[in-house]
């Protein structure tokens, strides 16, 4: 998500152009684009760190998740989600069991699946599905 794959490439290339005694430009053509890409890879990160929650919000989520899960925890887990923010598998993790029992088994399979497979987008639609529905039955009730 960060570009580490690109990184591995181009390390790989650079390796194989010095083994090869490439002339020095294309090692060194080869080095620059690793260097931008490690630059940049730097800067995702920092950004992803920045969205972290602070360390004592998950203590409010421990204890929601003793109780029912509400609309403003779903919101939360959708806005990780949608950011493609790793912090959202913790959270889910936290919060996977009131999860369960508001969604069912097979729309919560759903939604463990694509949070084990990082589908971020799958996993904030079917938790959209399921924020529609606490409102619906909250209006009913």
């Amino acid at each position: 998500m960060i570009g580490a794959t690109t990184i591995m490439r181009l390390a790989g290339e650079a390796e194989e152009a010095i083994e090869e005694c490439r002339p020095v430009d294309v090692v060194e053509r080869i080095l620059r684009q690793l260097a931008l890409a490690l630059t940049t890879v730097r800067e995702e990160a920092d950004l992803m760190l920045e969205r972290q929650p602070e360390p004592n919000a998950d203590i409010g989520l421990k204890l929601t998740n003793l109780g029912s899960i509400g609309p403003g925890d779903i919101d939360a887990l959708c806005a990780l989600l949608e950011s493609q923010n790793l912090a959202a598998i913790d959270r889910f993790s936290l919060l996977s069991s009131s999860l369960s029992k508001l969604m069912g088994a097979v729309r919560f399979g759903r939604l463990r699946d694509a949070v084990d497979n990082l589908d971020s987008q799958l996993g904030a639609e079917l938790l959209h599905q399921a924020l529609l529905s606490t409102e619906t039955q909250a209006v009913r009730a």
